[in-house]
């Protein structure tokens, strides 16, 4: 093809627009090899000012309210008509005729000889074009222009005038891309069925349920000439469209679905804070309702008394006895291991399903599964002589079971005195168990005198012998003296106790506030911890707790830690909050190198402490691993571990 020259193509061309000798000279200096800069020569002549047909008012009108390039400024109509002299009303005008009469203003573009690609089959063939930002990036860089990416593809829908159209909007900012669609396709209106998806996707009517508009409805409504081999490839030009302009909406195999608009109800509020929060047999406290709304709707108000009246109203959830926390009706429906009614209500059921008695120990722990804050004392109080609970001594069964009913008749009292547990300290637990049954106790009744004596902290079991604990004393384990230990003398306090209620009394107000550090990767650790858990081992004493009661302990002393430790899941292990947290975070419990749980003697304490340890020395750390091992390390070190020899 023979290239005009730039002499020649002013003269004919584009002998309605007077460049200026310098932009012709720019012009010519940049040419690549004899062929001009399309979007360089447009720029020039946009630059320029020049009208035709007196379409363009000003490059002003263009440059600022039109988004021919990428910088646009986002100025009202009034705005622009002030910079450029002209009212609003007028600037909107033009900026109409602009873009409904684009190809007629450009049409001097027709006979420019440029980028011969265009032409080429590989364009020609495709149905749909959506030239991608990085493509006219390298057009502008090409040209040295700035033009948008729908300026571009509009111009090219110009030069394409013959195989493809454009879709889009220059003057409608919703309009993130423009498109160039074959015109055999063109027999659908695009421009209409997006301007009526918006319609859709606004505030009315009002949706109180996901809607879906099918792709049959959308081509018999918008289709000027219906033609039935083309209806698939609209379709795909439209869900192509659709996932750029609206990536939020969601398409299935029927059509677009159109969500809902309602406002949401409170008990939509808060079935959603059950989503979030997942299921517990224990329900939901309004608090932890609350709490996710405040969070996750800021800018709402919430009220808790209101919440809770509201969720007690609604039959999609129920009450756990009083109205401070409520189970989803969906996870009844889905079967879930939940108990309805009030405590004495779920200590029937749980007395139900067992073979035998439980004591208040053994019942407790199992109402703790579907309670909240569950304690023997509480429990006790609960269920004395509730009807259809039997009970005798620290037992409970349930009345129509007549396994129950036999064993608690069968349970006898004492026929001799253990009120002094100290005469058995330093028996061997199976001669303590011979004595107490030739006594008559039941080995179930044995089994629970000593649980509640340790849980008393009247006694604890150590190298499978008893050991009396002597409040007495200040030692470790029991007679400190015959162990060579030094009692640890009381701590004389440092104020008068008068002294600190005269303080207390003094006060003028009881709240304030500080400036606090919080650990952003705190949650996330214990998270990693304990995923999709509901219970879980302490790592020192073995024991299993809810991991309500459970801390993402630190081995290594947080503080101490870089910043590359702070973020590794190796760093925490579950501790549990009855003693083991605090004794290995004061370092009189270490981990070996072994992994073994030993007793750091730099830190031995008195009997208060020495109750704990029992439970826990000589046990196998179970997060001691290669990746934590290091850890454990830094924790010796920092505590100046030195080796219990009795606990090794």
């Amino acid at each position: 093809m023979n290239y005009l020259t730039l002499d020649h193509l002013l003269k004919t061309t584009l002998r309605h627009f007077t460049l200026e000798d310098e932009v012709i000279q720019d012009l010519e200096a940049n040419m690549d090899g004899g062929k001009l800069k399309l979007f360089q020569l447009l720029q020039a002549v946009i630059i320029s000012k020049h009208t035709e047909n007196r379409s363009i008012i000003n490059f002003k009108v263009l440059e600022l309210g039109f988004g021919i390039y990428k910088e646009k400024t986002n100025l009202s109509n009034e705005q622009i008509g002030e910079k450029i002299g002209r009212v609003g009303e007028r600037v909107r005008n033009v900026l109409g005729d602009i873009d409904r009469d684009f190809n007629k203003i450009f049409s001097f573009l027709y006979d420019i000889p440029f980028a011969d690609a265009l032409q080429q089959d590989k364009w020609a063939a495709l149905d749909f074009i959506c030239l991608p930002e990085n493509v006219c990036n390298k057009i502008n860089e090409f040209n040295s222009t700035s033009f948008s990416q729908k300026f571009i593809t509009r111009i090219m829908g110009v030069l394409m005038r013959n195989s493809h159209r454009f879709v889009g909007s220059n003057t409608d900012d919703r309009w993130k891309c423009g498109y160039l669609i074959e015109k055999k396709l063109y027999s659908f209106n695009y421009i209409r069925f997006i301007k009526d998806l918006r319609l859709k996707l606004g505030a009315n009517p009002i949706r109180k349920i996901d809607t879906t508009w099918t792709f049959e409805d959308i081509l018999s409504s918008y289709s000027e000439q219906r033609v039935q081999e083309q209806d698939d490839a609209i379709i795909q030009t439209l869900i192509t469209i659709i996932n750029q302009e609206f990536e939020y909406l969601m398409l299935d195999e029927h059509g677009i679905v159109i969500p809902r608009n309602a406002v949401k109800t409170i008990p939509e509020y808060i079935q959603e804070a059950f989503d979030h929060l997942g299921y517990d047999p224990r329900g939901h406290a309004v608090a932890e309702i609350y709490d996710f709304l405040v969070d996750s709707y800021p800018c709402q108000n919430w009220n808790k008394s209101s919440l809770g009246n509201l969720a007690a109203g609604s039959r999609a959830f129920e009450a756990l006895g009083k109205k401070g926390a409520f189970v989803s009706k969906k996870w009844l429906d889905d079967g879930a291991d939940i108990i309805l009614g009030k405590i004495p209500e779920v200590a029937l059921e749980i007395l139900k399903r067992e073979p035998m008695p439980l004591n208040i120990i053994e019942l407790t722990e199992k109402m703790s599964r579907y309670r909240r804050d569950m304690d023997i004392k509480s429990v006790t109080s609960y269920i004395n002589k509730k009807p259809g609970i039997a009970q005798n001594e620290s037992f409970y069964g349930y009345e129509q079971n007549d396994q129950h009913t036999t064993f608690l008749k069968q349970l006898r009292s004492s026929k001799g005195s253990v009120a002094n547990w100290k005469r058995f300290d330093g028996m061997p637990i199976p001669e303590l168990y011979r004595e107490m049954m030739d006594k008559g106790f039941p080995r179930e009744q044995v089994d629970y005198m000593l649980e509640f004596k340790k849980a008393d902290g009247q006694v604890q079991v150590f190298n499978d012998k008893l050991v009396y604990l002597s409040s007495s004393t200040g030692g470790s384990w029991g007679d400190t003296s015959s162990q060579g230990q030094t009692p640890i003398p009381p701590i004389k306090p440092q104020k008068d106790k008068t002294v600190l209620i005269d303080k207390l009394s003094s006060l003028d107000q009881t709240d304030g506030f500080r400036p606090a550090t919080v650990r952003f990767e705190q949650f996330l650790l214990r998270s990693i911890l304990f995923f999709g858990m509901r219970e879980c081992n302490c790592a020192i004493c073995g024991r299993t707790f809810p991991i309500g009661f459970l801390v993402a302990a630190h081995i290594h002393k947080r503080s101490h830690c870089t910043h590359a430790q702070r973020k590794d899941p190796n760093i925490v292990m579950p501790a549990c909050a009855f003693g083991c947290d605090m004794l290995f975070e004061k370092g009189i419990i270490c981990v070996d190198e072994t992994g073994l749980v030993s007793v750091n003697t730099k830190k031995l304490m008195g009997i208060e402490v020495s109750k704990h340890l029992s439970l826990c020395l000589g046990r196998t750390c179970s997060h001691h691993n290669p990746q934590s091992q290091g850890y454990f390390g830094l924790h010796r070190a920092q505590h100046q571990y030195v080796p219990d020899s009795q606990s090794l």
